[in-house]
């Protein structure tokens, strides 16, 4: 009859509980615990092997934004004449602000917006801007407090006095070229703009990484 006896088999530091049955032969035994001495050796080196540091941690490495803020120029029409709060609130319900029209190319921008916007009739097709004579009257400034600059006001304008501290560009009127630019009130009414020019700073977020 065979009979089944408990060895210990020690490895390294592990302890292996081997089962071997009194029939089986001596070599048997020898052959069956030397492969279990080389799987747990195996096991061993697996187990405390260090990782590659090529494997493991990338080099460290420097990421620039490459492209440059761009300024997305939005036009907002409305149903009448608006004042500078409603107009200042629509730009900021899109995440901009009402716009400061700078150079030339905006100013051509502008002119394509209101040539693209369709405005209800009896309404002067025209937008506000950014512009304000309102803290020293006939001292034209952006709202940020930084100088006019750039403008394309004609002979005859600003004219309003001090009841017209807004500014805002217009399609052709009255002998005027598109684009040009007129005092407007700020409070909306009669002598204002259906619609707001709005300025969203756009930042790409394509990324430039490369190892210093």
């Amino acid at each position: 009859m065979c009979m089944t006896r408990r060895l210990k088999h020690t490895v390294l530091s592990a302890v292996t509980l081997v089962l071997v049955s009194s029939c089986a032969t001596h070599a048997e035994y020898h052959q069956h615990s030397l492969s279990l001495h080389q799987a747990d050796v195996s096991k061993s080196s697996q187990q405390t092997a260090m990782p590659k540091l090529s494997d493991e941690v990338a080099g460290p490495k420097v990421c620039r934004i490459s492209e440059p803020e761009i300024q997305q120029l939005e036009l907002i029409t409305f149903t009448y004449n608006t004042n500078y709060d409603d107009a200042s609130e629509a730009c900021w319900n899109i995440g901009g602000a009402v716009a400061d029209i700078t150079t030339p190319a905006l100013n051509q921008r502008a002119i394509a917006l209101l040539h693209k916007a369709g405005f209800a009739p009896g309404l002067y097709a025209g937008a506000m801007m950014n512009l304000t004579d309102s803290q020293v009257e006939g001292n034209w400034r952006w709202a940020s407090g930084e100088p006019q600059g750039y403008s394309n006001w004609p002979q005859s304008e600003p004219n309003g006095g001090r009841g017209a501290n807004c500014a805002g560009i217009e399609l052709a009127r009255g002998g005027h070229a598109d684009g040009w630019w007129n005092d407007i009130s700020c409070e909306g009414g009669g002598d204002a703009y259906p619609a707001v020019f709005c300025s969203l700073v756009v930042t790409p977020m394509q990324e430039d990484c490369v190892s210093p």
